[in-house]
């Protein structure tokens, strides 16, 4: 499941909570885990070959159904043996049947095993939040947004969804809780929150009529503010009147392929580092931001470690949101004492993300990049935050 260490926060405002995404799973999706039973290898060729049509039907239904209970391991189990018996017989009789039985298996097998991470992922994020923590989920796909928002979901008011893809598809290839179908699930919840979406390039028919559906307001691409006064007057027209709450979520795809090529989908026209950085700065201070994801980076597709460094400059701004907590806006959250508190908390957030990411160089180094400065957001002299001086 995921893991969370707290960070200190500047004066009078929060800790946060970092949760790294399990690896394998959401991170890698539709990818299994490789691993068969083989509780189920001595069932009869005939019981399996006349199961080829009903049993996975069953088994692919409870799988689907069990997203957040802890059944959902088991069925993993069943699954995967029920695709290593079918595996075996088509290799030696080339059985139509079986062929179509190890499909079904497979894909029960990792519905069933993304349940239970969808399962571990709200658990762990709402024992994050439990603790009094204002929780930051890095990595996996798009699809860890779902779980994450539902462990906080009385915390937050609203969404700010920064992404090229607007990710309301209603399903993708029958899974209604993939990547491309996180926020149709949040704006299904009862009492849904507000969502405001920007950087967006890839809208189609469908995703306009779920956007008209949902009410979601949005900034395509191709209307982006031209300044940073008018970035702050479109976020403060979109956002709900009051002092929201707002659950921040990022996709790095929503940069450039230019400044971010460690995406799996890379979609050209996007925002700069500096423009993502300046979405960040223009919440307005009536706003709190409650909690945060980061997602999307894949380390494969990634050159030098550029995305991994750009993702750890928005975790940096992402964490001085979060540890401002409802004290954004004023003068002594931008104290050298913060800055210093900040710093000293992100060292240690760099030796944990060694320890666990410690096969990916260039993650790495970015987590170690928490250490050598702090958020733009912070001033280290003690004067006024650059937010404040425009």
């Amino acid at each position: 499941g995921l893991s969370g260490r707290g960070v200190a926060a500047p004066a009078r405002g929060r800790d946060v909570g970092l949760l790294f995404a399990p690896v394998g799973a959401r991170s890698l999706r539709g990818r299994p885990s490789g691993r068969r039973s083989t509780a189920f290898d001595d069932i009869n060729e005939r019981t399996v070959r006349a199961q080829s049509r009903k049993e996975p039907e069953r088994l692919f239904a409870q799988a689907a159904a069990c997203r957040d209970e802890p059944k959902s391991k088991a069925l993993a189990v069943e699954l995967g043996a029920l695709a290593a018996v079918a595996a075996r017989l088509d290799d030696d009789a080339k059985d139509a049947s079986a062929e179509a039985l190890g499909c079904r298996a497979a894909a029960c097998e990792v519905a069933a095993e993304l349940a239970a991470v969808d399962y571990a992922s709200k658990n762990a994020v709402a024992a994050v939040a439990a603790d009094g923590l204002a929780p930051l989920v890095l990595g996996g796909d798009h699809s860890i947004t779902y779980p994450a928002f539902e462990a906080v979901r009385d915390r937050c008011d609203a969404i700010l969804h920064v992404d090229a893809h607007s990710d309301t598809y209603d399903e993708l290839i029958g899974d209604r809780r993939s990547h491309a179908s996180p926020f149709a699930r949040i704006s299904e919840l009862p009492d849904p929150p507000k969502i405001v979406q920007l950087g967006l390039r890839c809208m189609t028919p469908q995703l306009r009529a779920q956007a008209k559906r949902f009410d979601i307001a949005s900034i395509e691409m191709r209307d982006f503010p031209e300044t940073r006064r008018e970035l702050r007057d479109a976020l403060d027209r979109l956002l709900p009147a009051g002092a929201p709450r707002l659950y921040v979520s990022v996709d790095l795809d929503a940069l450039d392929p230019a400044f971010a090529p460690g995406v799996s989908h890379h979609e050209p026209g996007g925002m700069s580092t500096r423009q993502l950085v300046d979405v960040l700065q223009a919440i307005p201070p009536r706003c709190s931001v409650a909690a945060a994801d980061l997602v999307e980076y894949n380390p494969d597709r990634d050159v030098n470690g550029v995305t991994a460094m750009v993702a750890a400059k928005i975790c940096k701004e992402l964490v001085a949101l979060l540890a401002a907590g409802e004290g954004r806006g004023s003068a002594s959250r931008s104290t050298g004492r913060g800055a210093s508190s900040f710093v000293g908390g992100a060292r240690a957030l760099s030796s944990a993300a060694a320890r666990r990411l410690g096969r990916v160089g260039p993650a790495v180094r970015a987590a170690r990049a928490l250490s050598t400065s702090p958020p733009e957001d912070i001033d280290v002299d003690g004067v006024a935050s650059l937010r404040g001086a425009g």
